[in-house]
């Protein structure tokens, strides 16, 4: 797919004001690697008020592709439905993975997964079952940090670990190392083996989706 723009609204958080402003709608990251930063850190979703010059961040709905990972993901901001969308996008693309998220942290999360060649699906669920641990941890310690999600955070082979971060009600930064090995035990488990294959409909992989099986 060809990068393409679009106009959307704003409304800015402190004069309240409505403006319009351009947008992505289709990023093809690989015809534009100068925004790749941009998404990485979020700020492709920053804005400045036309009225005030408030500068505020504001995700919005986006198509990310990668051509050479052979990867699509949507960030579904607006509940829109991109069934008819990604029926042609599998006629066209079959080899590649097709993912929707509804968060901006998510989407980040995704690309950076994709990036050091690791399937998301084990991905999703090892952060998952860490979530469940670390929960079930600090209600025992009755500790008053409340962790809302796991994400990856990074890919060390050298010393045999997969990094995930911990959201949470304090901002802390808190880090939590699965190994590779533990990566690889469910890559090759019999029980949890077609789960993590590409399977036809499948395209919100996130902790619910983790939940299920």
């Amino acid at each position: 797919m060809k990068t393409t723009t679009k106009i959307i609204e704003r409304v800015c958080p402190r004069c309240q004001k409505v403006f319009k402003t351009k947008a992505y709608d289709i990023l093809n990251i690989n015809l534009n690697l100068e925004m790749k930063p941009k998404v990485l850190n979020g700020s492709i979703f920053d804005f400045k008020c036309a009225n005030c010059g408030a500068l505020f961040r504001n995700p919005y709905s986006i198509v990310y592709e990668d051509m050479k990972k052979k990867y699509i993901i949507f960030l579904n901001m607006e509940d829109k439905n991109y069934d008819k969308k990604i029926e042609k996008l599998e006629e066209l693309y079959p080899e590649y993975k097709i993912r929707i998220v509804s968060d901006m942290m998510d989407l980040i999360e995704k690309i950076y997964i994709f990036e050091v060649k690791l399937n998301d699906k084990i991905i999703t669920y090892l952060s998952y079952k860490i979530y469940q641990d670390v929960t079930r941890k600090l209600l025992d310690m009755k500790s008053p940090i409340k962790i809302s999600k796991v994400l990856f955070d990074s890919f060390n082979p050298s010393k045999n670990q997969v990094n995930f971060g911990a959201l949470n009600n304090f901002q802390k930064r808190i880090f939590i190392s699965a190994t590779y090995t533990d990566y690889k035990t469910l890559q090759n488990s019999l029980k949890y083996m077609q789960c993590f294959k590409e399977n036809l409909g499948e395209y919100k992989i996130d902790q619910n989706w983790a939940r299920r099986i």
